[in-house]
């Protein structure tokens, strides 16, 4: 499985990580392990974008003609992946959005000689995985959500 993205202008490297999430876990920091973790064949990512909306909070208390607004939850947003894959892990990929799948993403892009220029990590609920296309020999090219539940952190932890 290889994770090489080869762009004209760039060479850039970007790996993906799905690990599962235990008790006490903070964004950022949970290890990840290259064997079982990895996200092969990605081809590009895409960042979530939080939002807040607001809330109209205007009473018979505000000064008269104006309005009063109060920030609303965070909607850490989703971050989704473009993947080259088999038909059988299409599958694998199914299955795990399946079973409910809640993971930690960790993503790492790197530049040509190898230096790490972005490493995020963020708390992910995996949807069901969308064809996009087809290609040469049987290979799709496959969409994957994640709802992140959290956060989006930088990445320090480790990767063995």
């Amino acid at each position: 499985m290889s994770a090489i993205v080869v762009r004209s202008g760039s060479n850039r490297t970007i790996s993906a990580y799905l690990t599962t999430v235990t008790a006490g876990d903070v964004a950022g920091s949970v290890n990840v392990t290259s064997s079982t973790d990895f996200l092969g064949h990605v081809k590009s990512i895409q960042l979530p974008q939080p939002e807040t909306k607001e809330t109209d909070v205007t009473d018979y208390d505000s000064p008269e003609g104006s309005r009063e607004f109060e920030q609303g939850s965070v909607d850490f947003g989703t971050a989704n992946t473009v993947r080259n894959l088999t038909s059988d892990e299409f599958e694998d990929a199914f299955d795990l959005a399946a079973a409910g799948t809640h993971k930690w993403l960790t993503f790492i892009v790197k530049d040509k000689s190898g230096t790490a220029v972005m490493q995020y990590q963020v708390e992910v609920f995996v949807k069901y995985p969308q064809i996009n296309n087809t290609e040469v020999d049987g290979v799709l090219e496959v969409t994957t959500e994640y709802r992140c539940s959290g956060a989006m952190k930088k990445f320090s932890g480790t990767v063995s």
